[in-house]
């Protein structure tokens, strides 16, 4: 008898072992010091919830306050943040003994320096050469701001000239974005130099003139003083002045421009082509016209004005 008492005493010691508790309670233990990344602190970041599973990771959830700001610290007061997380659960907790008052909180970030910002110029001009005209491109001025400190993440930077031409531009536009999201846009004033050759009058050019390999040389000069300089000579032969150019003044773009193809008042044959049907007539050109160009043309039969596109030296079509 003595013996079956002692297995039914085993056997409910197995399924019986004192009041049942419906929830386990949560441990929190707060940290003295704490180093965050996100733009919130949530309990997670400054205290340890055991035993770990779905509450500890609910409750680590809850956001505590803003974060500072990167590379900054501060300090927050336990007590209130004790009384919001026992309001904020349902589930039992025990607050550690050694829970401190006050804890430190300071926030990791990413410094940039002046130096960093003029090697990312340097990067982003040798990234671009090709667009640039062929020349010894240097940054001879650079005035960067402070150091600043970003948000740690993965780092993306834009870089983006003032003007539309790299090197004549007097800033270049920094766009700072931390995993996708733009945190900092800031311009710094720049100066670059580029030396090489350039196309310069060699004699005066008068303004009609139609330029001549003789009529041009090249000079060494600093590209990014100059507004539209022509480093190729070939491009310039042929081409017609639209202004008077000193002799060894350097040709800019603007200055010249390609001749028409077509001259006003010059006779010109009328083509027009619709499937299978071709007409021609003849006509007079009442406008300049370059190669594609729409122009006005009369037709000499018929008298009436007609615009056409210029598709030879003394052909236009119409176009239906």
């Amino acid at each position: 008898m003595t013996k079956l008492f002692t297995i039914l005493f085993i056997i409910l010691g197995l399924f019986y072992s004192g009041p049942c508790n419906a929830e386990t309670s949560l441990h929190i233990s707060f940290h003295q010091n704490s180093e965050i990344t996100d733009n919130v602190i949530y309990l997670g970041d400054i205290a340890e919830i055991i035993p770990k599973g779905e509450a500890a990771t609910r409750l680590g959830r809850l956001e505590v306050t803003l974060a500072p700001r990167p590379g900054n610290s501060k300090n927050l007061f336990t007590k209130p943040i004790i009384s919001r997380l026992i309001n904020h659960t349902s589930a039992p907790v025990d607050i550690s003994d050694n829970t401190p008052e006050q804890i430190s909180i300071s926030r990791q970030g990413t410094i940039i320096t002046g130096d960093q910002l003029k090697s990312l110029l340097a990067a982003f001009l040798q990234d671009h050469l090709r667009e640039l005209p062929p020349a010894q491109v240097r940054i001879i001025s650079f005035k960067p701001p402070k150091d600043f400190i970003l948000p740690t993440g993965k780092l993306r930077v834009e870089i983006l000239p003032s003007q539309g031409d790299i090197i004549t531009s007097s800033s270049f536009n920094y766009i700072f974005s931390i995993n996708g999201s733009t945190v900092k846009n800031l311009s710094v004033p720049t100066k670059l130099e580029a030396v090489g050759q350039v196309a310069v009058a060699a004699t005066t050019i008068r303004k009609g003139d139609l330029i001549r390999p003789e009529q041009i040389t090249t000079s060494t000069h600093n590209l990014a003083r100059l507004r539209g300089p022509l480093p190729d000579l070939g491009t310039l032969i042929g081409m017609r002045a639209k202004k008077t150019i000193s002799r060894g003044r350097v040709i800019e773009t603007r200055w010249v421009e390609t001749p028409p193809l077509i001259n006003k008042g010059r006779p010109v044959k009328i083509m027009a082509v619709k499937g299978a049907i071709f007409l021609s007539t003849l006509g007079v050109a009442l406008s300049d016209g370059r190669m594609g160009e729409m122009i006005r043309v009369e037709n000499l039969k018929t008298n009436k004005l007609l615009f056409c596109r210029v598709t030879s030296s003394n052909t236009v079509r119409v176009e239906f």
